[in-house]
């Protein structure tokens, strides 16, 4: 083929910025017939045709279509380069994904935690792509409403991206979202509390600790975002100390109404 990797992306990323989506997807569907024409030699651009056909589908809610992209790419991938590498890593992760936003959230957590375990292995527990991983399982649990292990891997994904330079936005970003999962592990456990049961004794200790973390979560949200967010952080602040009466959400209200915002950042996909 005469388009090298290289010339690939540098064509893709002119579409990208263009946000023309019919050319994207046109560019990479005339580039997988090239590359169907003439295989020899040029599995890495198949993978990265597949890859980013699946994720541009998958952008657009094409799902089975996504699905159908990153399955081409896991099987060139095992063929060409095996299943215990980074690529085949990158192939699950990317599948996952899409498997996430259609609803089917064990074949998710599946395909993330096998993702996990081949970067582990590959001794990638630092990069960027342990952590999104990381990130991505957060989420799964997140809407499968199980807040402990949420909380446990954005920690965790935190933690690396918090060694990384140019993170601000991600650090910032997580910050929030666990300022959120924290918030709703104590709303959960003051609900059974006020509905006056036993279960509440014990649901509520892991919550309490997760209190002072909510605060400590918006307050470093707060020094990597914009100053507008700091009202936000009182509204939080001061719906928590209402937390047992009706008055929470009239505090909320307030705020919301006041900054015509949402109070948190809604989770990133």
């Amino acid at each position: 083929m005469q388009q090298t990797l290289q010339t690939f992306y540098q064509n893709l990323e002119q579409y990208y910025a263009a946000g023309d989506v019919d050319q994207m997807e046109r560019f990479l569907l005339e580039t997988e017939a090239q590359y169907r024409k003439n295989t020899a030699g040029a599995a890495e651009i198949g993978i990265a045709v597949y890859n980013e056909l699946g994720s541009l589908y998958r952008g657009i809610s094409r799902y089975d279509a996504s699905i159908s992209s990153f399955q081409h790419a896991r099987q060139l991938v095992e063929k060409e380069i095996g299943t215990d590498s980074v690529q085949y890593a990158t192939v699950l992760n990317n599948m996952a994904g899409t498997c996430r936003l259609m609803g089917h959230f064990d074949d998710a957590l599946r395909l993330f935690h096998m993702a996990e375990q081949i970067y582990a292995r590959a001794g990638e527990e630092q990069s960027y792509a342990y952590a999104s991983v990381l990130n991505n399982m957060s989420l799964v649990y997140r809407e499968l409403e199980d807040l402990s292990p949420a909380i446990d891997y954005l920690e965790k994904a935190l933690e690396i991206i918090q060694t990384m330079p140019n993170t601000q936005q991600e650090i910032a970003i997580t910050y929030n979202n666990l300022a959120a999962m924290y918030r709703l592990s104590f709303l959960q456990a003051a609900q059974v509390i006020c509905n006056g049961t036993r279960a509440g004794i014990v649901l509520s200790e892991h919550p309490r600790e997760n209190f002072p973390r909510f605060f400590q979560c918006l307050y470093r949200f707060r020094a990597f975002s914009q100053p507008f967010i700091y009202p936000v952080h009182i509204a939080a602040r001061d719906s928590v100390l209402y937390i047992f009466s009706k008055k929470a959400f009239g505090v909320l209200r307030r705020f919301l109404i006041q900054l015509k915002r949402p109070l948190i950042v809604m989770l990133r996909i």
